[in-house]
């Protein structure tokens, strides 16, 4: 048969035991806890970091609701447009921002074209002045003026050297 009783020196060293486990099991559900935290962050900065380095060149497919998806990246954008303008019917040049005046114009064959806000603009381009030439023959005042002008386009060119 085995021994039920046991010393009470037995029980306190169980009992001792027992705590210093349980508080190690803790510390290690913490430190788990923590470790977990810090992978996610990891993580996180590795896809900022992909984001920063590659951007997307964006090729985008037409879900045929106004919503682009980029097929690389999966980023969506709505391009619903503001509005909608006759092209031919009897009615040229009529806006409206109802699509059931639009579904209408389709019932009686009219064409339409949809109006976006966010149409891209083209890059400005500098026109810059020719220079004016020093000519001897004319009076003084011309030919300060034509330095000064001159001087002015030397500025610009000083200040925007792609022009």
């Amino acid at each position: 048969m085995s021994k039920v009783i046991q010393t009470v020196e037995e029980l306190d060293a169980v009992l001792h035991w027992r705590g210093k486990h349980a508080k190690a099991i803790k510390e290690l559900d913490a430190l788990q806890q923590l470790l977990n935290q810090r992978d996610e962050q990891v993580e996180t900065l590795k896809l900022q970091r992909q984001g920063e380095a590659a951007a997307c060149a964006h090729e985008w497919t037409d879900d045929g609701e106004f919503t682009l998806t980029c097929t690389k990246c999966g980023k969506t954008e709505n391009h619903e447009p503001y509005g909608w303008v006759q092209t031919r019917g009897n009615a040229i040049n009529h806006f409206t921002q109802e699509w059931d005046v639009v579904e209408a114009w389709e019932d009686q064959g009219f064409e339409y074209k949809a109006m976006f806000d966010h149409a891209e603009q083209p890059a400005p381009v500098a026109v810059v002045p020719e220079r004016k030439t020093w000519d001897g023959l004319r009076a003084t005042a011309c030919n300060l003026k034509a330095e000064a002008w001159n001087a002015c386009l030397d500025e610009l060119k000083r200040l925007n050297p792609s022009l």
